[in-house]
């Protein structure tokens, strides 16, 4: 049977991996014009990042859990290679991104003094990282700057600049090395909050997917959700002048991933606008068995699925970032 799925105006008649790949394609190019040379991104990317991120500085300090030791591996001897120095690999950030690990990161990059920070996780720690950061350099408490653009006006105030701020990602799940925001929680009130401003936006990124094989699928799978959730809430508010970007995102990043491809076993859902496939009845096993692995006995096409999800997911993850860059 060949079906027909259609891109927009686009018609690709091709069963799942013409329009796959088109699908992949206008989702990449998106991430490419909102981000340009600042994002670095694909499968095997972290074999580039000591060269592209080392264009930074001289002394790095690593912000980073135990949870991520392969990777910051990687980074530190990607690094050394190009005769960057760091300095040195401090823990990351508690789920959620208590204000106390995020005084603590602070007090981390006080003590250091670094060219540039490398903030090696998922959300938690990257959020941490941004916060920490701006009390790093503008001190007060964390309080005084959630809201909307509180640390651009201290900037301007001050005459001061934020040290370089570069994002390790090594979820599915979180956009935070892309966006404008950190989200802080105060444990003892049981709040959240956000700081919200264009300044603590990394001002580069690193995301390489081969990093997140080892993840749980249950990971993955509320990651999908998560970003598909927000694409749908951006385009929902959207104002005329980012209509049509966030419209574009919003049809985009659903199909981009991840899709049925042809022989890649029958746990891999098609997420799109006409079905979304409920992941959570499947046991860890089962939704791992080709679609994630534990990273040793992945097969080509298991890589190629992972790599749709992620296209989808990161599509979704400049969901919020480049719709209100606009």
């Amino acid at each position: 049977m060949n079906d027909s799925i259609l891109l927009d105006d686009m018609q690709v008649n091709d069963p799942r991996d013409s329009a796959l790949e088109v699908l992949e394609d206008k989702a990449y190019s998106l991430l490419r014009e909102y981000k340009g040379d600042s994002y670095l991104f694909g499968r095997g990317v972290i074999d580039q990042a000591g060269l592209y991120l080392g264009k930074y500085g001289e002394k790095f300090l690593i912000v980073a859990s135990e949870t991520y030791l392969a990777t910051t591996v990687a980074i530190r001897e990607g690094l050394e290679k190009v005769n960057e120095e760091v300095i040195d690999v401090v823990p990351g950030a508690r789920p959620n991104a208590p204000r106390e690990d995020v005084e603590r990161i602070c007090a981390d990059i006080l003590r250091t003094q670094p060219d540039a920070i490398i903030a090696l996780g998922g959300g938690s720690t990257i959020d941490a990282c941004k916060a920490a950061d701006v009390l790093a350099v503008l001190g007060g408490t964390v309080d005084d700057y959630f809201g909307t653009g509180l640390v651009t006006k201290r900037l301007e105030e001050t005459g001061k600049k934020l040290i370089p701020l570069l994002a390790v990602a090594t979820a599915a799940s979180s956009g935070s090395h892309l966006t404008k925001y950190a989200n802080i929680t105060d444990i003892k009130a049981g709040q959240k909050k956000l700081i919200v401003d264009p300044a603590i936006v990394p001002i580069a990124a690193v995301f390489d997917y081969n990093r997140t094989l080892t993840s749980p699928a249950s990971v993955t799978r509320d990651g999908i959700m998560d970003a598909l959730s927000h694409t749908f809430e951006v385009f929902c508010g959207a104002k005329p002048e980012t209509f049509e970007l966030t419209g574009t995102l919003a049809r985009t990043a659903p199909d981009a991933g991840p899709q049925r491809r042809r022989g890649a076993g029958r746990h891999c859902a098609r997420f799109g606008s006409r079905r979304i496939r409920d992941h959570g009845r499947r046991d860890e096993r089962s939704a791992s068995d080709e679609f994630l692995t534990d990273g040793r006995n992945v097969s080509r096409d298991g890589l190629r699925n992972h790599e749709s999800v992620l296209c989808g997911v990161l599509c979704s993850g400049s969901r919020a970032a480049a719709a209100s860059a606009l």
